[in-house]
C-alpha cells in the first residue's frame, strides 16, 4: 500500500529543480512574484546576522541545511542535506510496521508521520516520527513563506478603453485579463497558503502616481484615470502604464484555518504588467456650411 501511495504521489508531482535552505527570522517579509525568474522573491527585515536579502535571510543567519530539491522530494532538506518529502499522516500508522515506540509519544494524540528522502547517488531511504517530534527546523512563518512560494500566480495583461489610444480629459478604463476571481493555494510542510484577489494597482504612467481600484478582470468602469496631458507633450510617443494584482493571504495550518502567521506577508503582489499608452490632444473640427 505504502509503494502505491508513493507512486501515486510521485506520478502527481511536478518535477522542478531549486535550492531550498531553512532560513533564519525575517521581520516585516514583501513577497512578489518575478517574472524574469518565474519565481517568488521575497524581501524581508533582515535577520540577527546583518540586513535582509531578496529571496532569503539576512548574512550570518544560521547553518541550515541547503539541498538541490527535485521532483517529488521538494518538502524539505534534512540535516544530511538529503531531500525528502513528507506525508502527513503517514499511510501507515501500526507501530508494529513502522517500528515507532508507542512510549515515545510527545502527546497522546499524536500520529506517525512518514519522510522519504534522497541521496546524492539516487538511492532513498524512509522515516518515521510521532507527529509533534520531527526534525523540522523551520519555524512557522518559514514554512508559510514557503507555501506562498509554491502559490501559481497568473501572468497579466493590461487593457485599457477606448482601446489603441485615449485622449486628454477623457475617462479611460483599466482592467486586466489573466486572472480569475478565485483563490490560488500553495502547500509545504502541513502550511496551506491561499491568496484571493483582494485589488488591482494601475499606475497610468503619467507621473500621477499609483491609484489602488477594486479587482476589475473585465471591461467596466470599476477603475478610472482622466490624462490631464497629451504624451506627446510628455517628449512621447505613449506613456508606459502598469498594472498588477494584490492578493490577501491566509493560512491553513494543519487543516485549521488562520487569518495571520507570524514572520509571513499578509499580502502577494503579481509582477508588474506593462502596456504603452498613446494619449492624444481631441480636436474639434468645424466645416463651414
Amino acid at each position: 500500500m505504502l509503494r502505491q501511495l508513493r507512486a501515486l504521489v510521485a506520478a502527481t508531482a511536478t518535477t522542478a529543480a531549486m535550492v531550498v535552505a531553512a532560513p533564519a527570522a525575517y521581520a516585516d517579509p514583501h513577497c512578489e512574484w518575478d517574472r524574469a525568474t518565474n519565481k517568488m522573491v521575497c524581501t524581508d527585515g533582515g535577520s540577527p546576522g546583518g540586513p535582509g536579502t531578496p529571496g532569503g535571510p539576512g548574512g550570518g543567519g544560521g547553518n541550515a541545511p541547503t539541498c538541490e530539491v527535485t521532483g517529488l522530494y521538494n518538502d524539505y532538506c534534512n540535516a544530511q542535506g538529503d531531500p525528502c518529502f513528507r506525508n502527513d499522516p503517514a499511510a501507515v500508522q501500526d507501530p508494529g510496521e513502522n517500528g515507532l515506540d508507542p512510549e515515545a509519544k510527545p502527546h497522546p494524540d499524536s500520529h506517525a508521520v512518514y519522510w522519504e528522502c534522497l541521496r546524492a547517488d539516487g538511492t532513498t531511504y524512509e522515516l518515521y516520527y510521532w507527529s509533534g517530534d520531527e526534525p523540522i527546523q523551520q519555524s512557522l512563518g518559514e514554512r508559510a513563506r514557503t507555501a506562498i512560494a509554491r502559490i501559481p500566480l497568473p501572468e497579466l495583461r493590461a487593457v485599457f478603453n477606448p482601446p489603441g489610444r485615449t485622449f486628454v480629459s477623457l475617462e479611460t478604463w483599466w482592467w486586466v485579463r489573466g486572472a480569475t476571481p478565485d483563490p490560488v493555494r500553495g502547500r509545504a510542510l502541513g502550511v496551506l497558503a491561499i491568496a484571493t484577489p483582494d485589488r488591482l494597482d494601475v499606475d497610468p504612467g503619467d507621473g500621477t502616481g499609483v491609484r489602488t481600484c477594486p479587482v476589475a478582470l473585465r471591461r467596466g468602469d470599476a477603475c478610472t484615470h482622466t490624462y490631464r496631458r497629451s504624451s506627446g507633450a510628455a517628449d512621447g510617443s505613449a506613456y508606459t502604464a502598469r498594472v498588477r494584482l494584490i492578493y490577501s493571504l491566509r493560512f491553513e495550518v494543519g487543516g485549521v484555518p488562520t487569518d495571520e502567521v507570524e514572520g509571513a506577508p499578509s499580502e502577494l503582489e503579481t509582477a508588474w504588467a506593462e502596456r504603452s499608452v498613446p494619449v492624444r490632444e481631441a480636436q474639434t473640427l468645424v466645416k463651414p456650411r
